[in-house]
């Protein structure tokens, strides 16, 4: 039954009483804006100049694709059609508005947008982003003053050094690959192996960056280069395309691991979902292996214990994965055992954990896929079992070690907040 106001007289139409949002009055049934046409003319009147909306607004699919194609045409389109100017309005921004914010011709805005060739001046296109207030780490180009990557406040704390340094390599591999991507982006090459290794080594640059930041702080950083891996995926044709599919579905897993620290568990498993389906496609064992065991993962935090545990052994299932990832799934399946109240197979585990753990090979050995299976990482994952078996004072003295053993820039990161708790240092 749909309910409504109720007509003065006291009878029912049958039809919602539709209102202005602004002044109250009745809206005419064929206007689908939320406001009367008096008041929507007076907030355009108020529209001499872009709003500067928070960062949330650009956070829709129109928008990331329009700034992964490289294009402020595009940017200009998905700023026009936000759906909060469909909603207020009741439809698009027009060309003139937006040309008169950007001294344009409604007909130079129309070229913009539907130009074959996008705006390649840079001069211009900062012009362009800082009147519309468009945000620095999800732009291709750098804002005067600002960069892509510390735009949206990756340096804090007294560890600014060390992510200096890591923006500094970060930037070094964008610029590098700059113009070939570029060429990518606009259709004119197919993906070629430089580009992907290119993205590849800025991904592996964000996710030490994490170390000494917060999944937060990556994250639209991380968003970003997702899209552009999806360009390089959709312009690539024979070993290529495994190859830009793999690294995309490497992506999708990571970003599916940022946003297990805030608890957006949809969105983790969206992308870990993603990242299952794109590593199967490119055949990439590895990378299957990893985005299975970051849903099992997921689900042990969420004390889903059965789906964790049928994810754990699909992961585990092909032994051709790098002996540090194998390691990990056996200490995830023994604080499956011992949630699960079955001890006597979470030692079990524990001993098959620390045959794997004297595999492992130097830590400047590891690939920047698994860098983090080091000997202190895996201490701490044998306190979290120990804790789970009802051991507190071992679990606390272990985890109270794993620290001390960590890298100096990792005892401080978020991802190591679980086991300075469990040592009783947070």
């Amino acid at each position: 039954m749909i309910s409504g106001r109720t007509p003065r007289g006291g009878g029912s139409t049958g039809q919602v009483s539709r209102r202005c949002a602004n002044c109250g009055s009745p809206l005419a049934a064929d206007n689908t804006a939320s406001m009367c046409g008096k008041c929507l003319r007076d907030v355009r009147d108020q529209l001499a100049v872009p709003v500067e909306y928070p960062r949330e607004f650009f956070e829709t699919d129109e928008f990331r694709a329009a700034f992964a194609s490289r294009d402020i045409g595009k940017v200009f389109k998905a700023y026009r059609f936000h759906p909060h100017h469909l909603r207020v309005f009741g439809k698009g921004l027009n060309q003139e508005l937006l040309g008169r914010w950007l001294s344009l011709t409604q007909a130079q805005v129309s070229k913009t947008e539907n130009g074959s060739k996008p705006e390649q001046n840079l001069d211009t296109l900062q012009r362009y982003a800082q009147i519309l207030h468009l945000p620095q780490e999800m732009l291709w180009f750098d804002l005067p003053g600002q960069s892509r990557l510390t735009g949206s406040g990756l340096f804090f704390g007294n560890r600014a050094t060390t992510e200096g340094a890591l923006l500094v390599e970060i930037e070094k591999a964008l610029a590098g690959g700059q113009d070939r991507i570029d060429k990518i982006v606009q259709g004119e090459n197919h993906t070629d192996p430089q580009a992907v290794d290119t993205v590849a080594t800025v991904l592996a640059g964000l996710r030490r960056l994490e170390d000494v930041t917060n999944a937060s702080a990556v994250r639209p950083t991380v968003l970003q280069q997702a899209e552009l891996a999806t360009i390089l995926a959709e312009n690539a044709t024979g070993d290529v395309r495994s190859k830009s599919v793999g690294l995309l579905s490497e992506m999708h897993q990571y970003l599916g691991w940022l946003n297990i620290p805030d608890q957006r568990w949809g969105p983790a498993q969206a992308h870990l979902d993603r990242a299952i389906a794109l590593a199967l496609e490119s055949g990439d064992l590895q990378r299957l292996s990893t985005a299975l065991s970051f849903l099992s993962y997921k689900n042990l935090r969420r004390d889903n214990l059965n789906a964790a545990t049928a994810l754990n052994e699909a992961a585990v299932r092909d032994e051709r994965v790098h002996v540090g990832l194998r390691t990990y799934l056996t200490f995830q399946r023994a604080e499956l055992h011992a949630r699960s109240g079955s001890r006597n197979d979470a030692l079990l585990a524990l001993r098959e954990a620390d045959h794997l753990s004297d595999q492992l090979p130097p830590e400047d050995e590891l690939p920047d896929y698994a860098y983090w299976y080091t000997t202190a990482f895996f201490h701490g994952q044998r306190a979290f079992v120990l804790h789970a078996m009802g051991d507190a004072s071992q679990a606390k003295r272990i985890a109270a070690e794993a620290i001390d053993m960590l890298p100096g820039t990792w005892r401080d990161s978020e991802w190591a907040s679980r086991r300075r708790k469990l040592a009783g240092l947070d």
